[in-house]
């Protein structure tokens, strides 16, 4: 029993000695091969990497397209004033969201409309004539700078009051 006593002391601190100095010869091993150190040095950063084509579309942006009249708050005030409720739906209680996708183009007009999830094909209908009516008015998404094309979704709810 007593050799157990001081075993256990020993084995709880054995796995942290062996991790810290595992970790102080992976440090000292980079620092002591210069080829290590000019590989890190000479990584590119992604900014340096970022070459786009002409009509690329991109999700991930490093700023996100604005609508010009307020934002995406301004988007949807400006959508709902378009939007119309399908009649069957109001007649039969549906509710939900439509998900709609679009390209926010270089200039800040739209192009590409796609549904990408629907409750209804009235509900799909009255979101494309919504949305196009709507149209352009976006400052484009950027990256590095340049205006590049971007896609964005957006769901459109449709609740009864």
């Amino acid at each position: 029993m007593k050799s157990l006593r001081f075993l256990l002391p020993i084995l709880l601190f054995v796995p942290f000695f062996a991790c810290t100095e595992e970790n102080e010869q992976m440090s000292v091993d980079a620092k002591a091969d210069p080829a290590v150190d000019v590989e890190i040095n000479q990584k590119e950063t992604p900014e340096e990497k970022f070459i786009a084509q002409p009509d690329s579309v991109f999700s991930m942006v490093q700023h996100q397209p604005v609508f010009e009249d307020g934002g995406l708050k301004g988007f949807y005030k400006v959508l709902s004033e378009k939007l119309e409720y399908p009649d069957d739906g109001r007649r039969n209680g549906i509710e939900g969201r439509v998900y709609i996708s679009f390209v926010v183009e270089k200039d800040g007009s739209i192009s590409d409309l796609q549904v990408v999830k629907s409750i209804g094909e009235e509900f799909t209908k009255a979101t494309i004539v919504a949305v196009k009516e709507v149209g352009g008015g976006w400052i484009p998404g950027t990256i590095n700078g340049k205006k590049v094309r971007t896609r964005m979704v957006v769901p459109v709810v449709f609740k009864l009051s």
